[in-house]
């Protein structure tokens, strides 16, 4: 009985258990609702929706709708939530065509990414549940963390409004927002009420959202388009357009439109485009509009980098607080009712660039509060009208380049005005509409610029005006030139420059004459003859003589007819420089030109290396050796020669190889009674001196032994050696051996 009572508690323990499991599995779960369905209470986590499913990868958080149809309860009620998300991190991917009917599409308490795969899009209706009451409706929501759009395509769709129950077509917390490589397509009414009840993208409590990559948001109908609150709004490479926005179209924190950006927006009440900081516009093109408000506000402007942008607005076109910059761009402002570009509290630079500033009568185009403004290289066209200044600035305005439009009105500063650029009044240059009203402020004119003429003095002045017949014409160009003029009357500057110019083309060079004599003459330089030149021109006609561009004294030449001969004098020759010189040699009626070339002197010294080692100096063909030197190659015979060898100090006669060798060495000397010199050979002995058949071999003197003295030895050839010292090495070495075998015993 006790064993049956253990079994059957161990069997019920086993069934608790049991029942146990699935609430212990999905107890740390979040839910994950589709069609009011937790899909992860479903068979293989799948669920049937209309013709397609909803399926759930657990392992990677992806909840797939593949041509899902998400719209009705079990009695076809309208949905509360299309798409219910408690867990974090979820991947909602879109593979088909995919649709949610509800009053939240899809509602998420945390982050969550929306991507489609092969051209999935997702089609959002967002109606109004009545038992919800003035709770919000949302295509989609998140309510604490960022929303991820990646490659997919939405359509958020919303048919009426109800009162005081606002709509969002987005609707996010916080966290940073991304929409890449995605195409987004709102439509919801507009409401006739003071405050927007229809909006777009609502990100109020974003840090930033950023529409990048070939991105597309476009918002037919809304009464606000974008609201970022105090985040980042970046536009990159992607387009936005709001054609028809009832309150406002875009307001942030920052505004970032760049890479190639297209932004299109359009407000009937409200500002059409602003941020509480700064806006930066680079290489894209925008266009705004209000039709009440501003076209654009903010606290600081820049435009740059080829962009194009266009403001239209019923108070100024442009509202900037602060400073605003517009380089290298396109740029221009429409106001209805106020001035067309209005910078209250900072400084405008415009540079190489375009603006057209259109403001209503009795407005000035462009107003600058307390700051500077400046125009540099730009065209600018501000009209005023009659009496009204076309543009204004309570500080400095400097105008360098460009030209500048201000119609009928004018230009007037607070303080200076610094004008170095055109002004037109409707087309026509005119400089007298500009003023300072500050009694200690003038009006002043920047300097022409002489440049052009500077370049065209410094090429006359770099010619040799001797040789033209009508220089004067050049310096009559440049005896014009009036200095100080200003900017006005730069095309007059600009005249000097061409006229000097002119003059220079229009020269006429000194004819040639030609060298009779002495033409291209080389000379040494330690020349002590006078140096003549004879021209074929008219000695009465002579003017002077020039050598490397100098004219040179009369005191280094003499000038004498026939036709004209021009004799340099030795000293002056000797102070030019080894090279070539040109020597021009003045006529009233031509010129004749020529080269000295001057060399060094080529007078040998005693000890130097002939210049071609070939020659002999000396008259000898032989090498001679250095006294106490062996020869440089043993085989030959330097003693073969009866000659007797030079002594020490004596400068080399030929320091080559022998040109030609004698076909037989002589025998004895030519003076018997010379006493012949030591030979070269260190008394080893010598071969023939190259083994010609020609040859013989060099024999001893004939001179007798017995009259020669000990330092007077006949040459040592080949037919005599020292044979002394090997004699004597023999007779001890033989000694040895036979002392050592008679103590070793073999002689008895």
């Amino acid at each position: 009985m006790q064993a049956m009572k253990k079994s059957l508690s161990l069997f019920l323990a086993v069934c608790y258990i049991c029942m146990l499991q699935p609430i212990t599995v999905f107890a740390d779960t979040k839910p994950i609702m589709v069609n009011g369905t937790n899909i992860l209470l479903e068979q293989d986590y799948t669920l049937t929706c209309g013709n397609g499913t909803a399926k759930f990868d657990p392992g990677t958080k992806t909840l797939t709708l593949d041509n899902a149809t998400i719209n009705a309860g079990t009695a076809g009620d309208t949905l509360t939530y299309g798409i219910e998300i408690h867990e974090q991190g979820v991947v909602v991917e879109l593979v088909g065509q995919n649709s949610i009917d509800a009053h939240f599409g899809i509602w998420g308490n945390s982050s969550f990414q929306i991507k489609g795969t092969g051209g999935g899009s997702l089609s959002i209706h967002a109606n109004q549940v009545p038992e919800l009451g003035s709770i919000s409706r949302c295509g989609i929501r998140i309510d604490d963390g960022g929303l991820d759009v990646r490659d997919a395509s939405l359509q958020i769709t919303f048919d009426d409004l109800h009162q005081d129950v606002s709509a969002y077509a987005i609707y996010i917390c916080g966290g940073e927002n991304q929409i890449s490589n995605s195409r987004i397509e709102i439509n919801m009414p507009t409401s006739s009420g003071e405050y927007a009840q229809s909006t777009g993208i609502n990100a109020t409590g974003a840090a930033s959202l950023t529409i990048s990559d070939n991105s597309t948001v476009t918002m037919n109908t809304v009464d606000a388009g974008i609201a970022v609150g105090g985040g980042i709004l970046k536009i990159s490479g992607s387009k936005l357009a709001i054609p028809a926005a009832e309150h406002y179209a875009v307001s942030c924190g920052n505004l970032e439109i760049v890479n190639g950006s297209d932004v299109n927006v359009h407000t009937e009440r409200g500002l059409a485009l602003s941020a509480n900081e700064k806006i930066t516009i680079s290489n894209s093109t925008v266009s705004t509009e209000s039709i009440n408000r501003n076209g654009l506000s903010c606290t600081d402007l820049a435009v740059t980098d080829a962009s194009n942008l266009t403001a239209k607005g019923y108070w100024p076109a442009f509202y900037v607080e602060k400073d605003t910059i517009i380089k290298d761009s396109s740029v221009t402002a429409e106001s209805a009712a106020d001035v067309g570009v209005y910078c209250p509290n900072g400084d405008l630079e415009i540079s190489a660039s375009e603006l057209t500033c259109t403001s209503a009568p009795q407005f000035s185009g462009i107003l600058v509060g307390t700051g500077n403004l400046t125009m540099t290289d730009s065209t600018v066209v501000s009209p005023g009208d009659l009496g009204v200044p076309g543009i204004r600035a309570n500080g400095d305005i400097v105008i360098s380049g460009g030209t500048t439009e201000v119609g009928d009105g004018g230009i007037s500063s607070g303080n200076n005005v610094q004008v170095g650029g055109t002004i037109t009044a409707n087309g026509l240059p005119s400089y007298d509409n500009i003023s300072s009203n500050n009694t200690n402020g003038q009006v002043s004119f920047s300097d022409a610029d002489y440049g052009a003429v500077d370049a065209a003095i410094a090429r006359a002045n770099a010619l040799d005006k001797r040789g033209y017949t009508n220089f004067d014409e050049v310096e009559a160009a440049i005896g014009a030139v009036i200095r100080g003029k200003d900017f006005r009357e730069q095309d007059v500057v600009d005249g000097y420059a061409a006229a000097i110019d002119s003059a220079i083309a229009a020269l006429k060079p000194l004819p040639a004459i030609s060298i009779l004599e002495g033409a291209d003459q080389t000379i040494a330089t330690d020349t002590d003859t006078d140096v003549a030149i004879r021209v074929d021109g008219n000695l009465d006609k002579f003017v002077s003589v020039l050598v490397d561009g100098t004219e040179l004294s009369k005191e280094h030449y003499i000038a004498t007819p026939g036709s004209t001969i021009i004799t340099f004098k030795p000293e002056y020759i000797k102070t030019l420089a080894v090279g070539d010189h040109t020597v021009a040699i003045r006529f009233t009626d031509g010129q004749a030109l020529t080269t000295l070339t001057i060399k060094e002197n080529e007078t040998e010294q005693p000890g130097q290396t002939p210049e071609n080692p070939d020659e002999n100096p000396g008259g000898s063909d032989e090498k001679p050796e250095q006294p106490g030197q062996p020869p440089e190659n043993p085989d030959e015979n330097p003693g073969g020669s009866d000659e007797k060898p030079e002594q020490p100090g004596e400068p080399d006669k030929n320091p080559e190889q022998p040109v030609q060798k004698p076909e037989q060495p002589s025998n004895k000397p030519d003076n018997p009674d010379a006493t012949p010199g030591d030979d070269s050979s260190n008394g080893q002995p010598q071969k023939p001196s190259d083994g010609s058949s020609n040859e013989t071999t060099q024999k001893p003197s004939n001179v007798p032994a017995q009259n020669q003295s000990n330092d007077k030895l006949p040459p040592k050839t080949g037919d005599y050696a020292p044979i002394g010292w090997p004699a004597i090495l023999m007779v001890i070495s033989a000694a040895w051996l036979i002392t050592g075998r008679r103590r070793t015993g073999l002689y008895h």
